[in-house]
């Protein structure tokens, strides 16, 4: 069932299939002009040349009905440490939240979109979504890792550091995002060729389960880019 996100979600954010088809298909037969002054000072349309070419307004996904049974994707721990890790991520996310957690079982992985949903519903300023997002990260953390990863990891040892997270991430989050895969980067900053430094997420569980871009943007991708980036010193 999907569920309205009050203001922050326009109809056009909600993922349903019909939806991201129609608006797929209507795009290619949109032009775009714009407005131009005339030498008499009146407006007349014109259309963009057609010399630029404009990348498609959706981008759509596999089809729904490809969608994986991600209660059978499991980490390489294991179902049992699996749940360990969505049970601790579900507490310190409801503490965030605030209010009273979600009815479903503890180990429900809808509990936690219950929770995300009804942050963003009830929270009207995204900095503060992603503010508490990127909170429940670092409470899952011992309190002085954070602070020290960049000064004894990041900086001293970038290549090792980001191939040690990349591993990390993937055996601690399998069981949020679904199937991932080690994969080889480009490091942007230095033109060097990242071997394992990099986590390929095949089809996003969160984004799938929540049904809602906007809860996965505010929730998960920009407060996870942003912890990395800012408390553990690792540039995504």
């Amino acid at each position: 069932r999907m569920q309205k996100i009050s203001s922050l979600v326009p109809p056009s954010a909600m993922l349903t299939p019909d939806r991201i088809q129609r608006i797929h298909d209507n795009s290619r037969s949109w032009s775009t002009k714009i407005l131009m002054e005339t030498k008499s000072g009146s407006p007349s349309e014109a259309p963009l040349a057609s010399s630029s070419p404009r990348r498609p307004a959706v981008s759509t996904g596999p089809p729904a009905d490809t969608k994986p049974n991600y209660q059978e994707i499991t980490g390489p721990l294991g179902k049992w440490m699996d749940t360990i890790f969505l049970v601790v991520f579900r507490m310190k996310l409801a503490e965030q939240v605030g209010g009273p957690d979600s009815t479903k079982p503890l180990w429900d992985y809808g509990g936690i979109t219950e929770l995300a949903s009804r942050m963003n519903r009830e929270i009207s300023d995204r900095g503060e979504i992603q503010k508490r997002a990127q909170a429940t990260l670092q409470s899952i953390f011992p309190s002085w890792l954070p602070s020290q990863y960049d000064v004894l990891f990041s900086k001293p040892f970038p290549a090792f550091s980001a191939r040690m997270n990349a591993w990390a991430t993937y055996v601690g989050g399998t069981w949020l995002m679904g199937e991932c895969e080690i994969n080889d980067v480009n490091v942007t900053d230095t033109g060097e060729f990242g071997k394992d430094q990099g986590l390929l997420v095949k089809r996003c569980r969160f984004l799938e389960e929540s049904q809602c871009a906007s809860v996965c943007v505010n929730s998960c991708k920009i407060p996870t880019q942003n912890f990395f980036a800012q408390d553990m010193g690792l540039p995504l």
